[in-house]
């Protein structure tokens, strides 16, 4: 824990005198959801927050935290929780083996677990809002 604030601070430091920078965090589901251990989501949720706040005080210096892509777009995702599977498929980035990994938020794939004949039925882009998923797991908002 304080290795990793040791370097996020240190990067910092030298990122706002240039007003550029990318700071990357990986978070999880376990942030949102009950899997693996209870440390495990606290800590995925500590990243969350950690992104956000650090986001809001970094990003009027033009240095962007958890952004997980370089794109013209960058600083707008300054600050914000993202899955890696929703930025997969808005980039359209594939596995190295060639496979899209579906997203909680994707109906396609929440189905393809249950009634896999059914899933091919169900465009892709459907998509539950992640606020939804906001408002019904996290418990600090």
């Amino acid at each position: 824990k304080q290795w990793y604030q040791r370097r996020v601070r240190g990067a910092a430091q030298m990122m706002v005198p240039a007003k550029r920078g990318l700071i990357v965090n990986v978070s999880s589901a376990g942030a949102l959801f009950s899997f693996f251990t209870a440390p495990y989501g606290v800590g995925k949720a500590a990243v969350d927050k950690m992104a956000e706040m650090c986001g809001k005080e970094l990003g009027k210096h033009g240095v962007t935290i958890v952004a997980l892509m370089n794109d013209k777009n960058l600083h707008a995702k300054n600050g914000k929780t993202m899955m890696t599977t929703d930025l997969g498929y808005e980039f359209g980035f594939k596995d190295v083996d060639g496979r899209d990994h579906p997203s909680m938020r994707s109906v396609r794939g929440l189905v393809s677990y249950v009634a896999p004949w059914l899933a091919g039925w169900i465009p892709g882009f459907i998509r539950i809002p992640w606020s939804w998923l906001v408002v019904k797991f996290h418990h600090y908002y």
